[in-house]
């Protein structure tokens, strides 16, 4: 199996790490740290990993958004937004930690479904799609093929 954690700057370290710790575990998995253009990328702890650049996913593979401060700036890049939302519909799972949850939101592929977010965060997620159904208590959802 194949798990694809995309990142960018000012992501939040623990957001990434904290699933990786279980997810590599899993019997048969390959872990990717991947990013929109390559490289290094720094979260916002100053932790820096080496990202390969996304193209596609390849079949039957589960995509990790993760959240953190540099989401703030994502929901308003259009083009990243986009080739979200194709990576999105490549995967045949989709999971989301925090604030990772709003860029999901932003492709529209959320839309009428129910999601939730970190509390801390939650106004402000809730305002980047209202057409989401957006649980507060919940600390995480499973709705089709996303989780979060």
């Amino acid at each position: 199996m194949n798990i694809y954690c995309l990142i960018f700057n000012d992501y939040e370290t623990l957001d990434l790490m904290g699933p990786v710790e279980f997810l590599a575990r899993v019997p048969n998995v390959k872990l990717h740290y991947v990013s929109q253009v390559g490289g290094l990328i720094h979260s916002k702890q100053e932790f820096h990993i080496e990202t390969e650049k996304l193209e596609h996913l390849l079949p039957h593979s589960v995509l990790l958004v993760v959240g953190g401060q540099g989401t703030r700036q994502l929901v308003k890049d259009e083009q990243f937004i986009n080739q979200l939302g194709k990576w999105i519909d490549e995967s045949e799972v989709c999971l989301s930690v925090c604030t990772g949850s709003a860029l999901l939101a932003c492709t529209r592929r959320l839309d009428s479904l129910k999601a939730t977010s970190n509390k801390k965060s939650f106004e402000w997620v809730k305002q980047c799609r209202s057409t989401v159904k957006w649980q507060r208590v919940a600390r995480w959802v499973k709705e089709g093929k996303f989780y979060t």
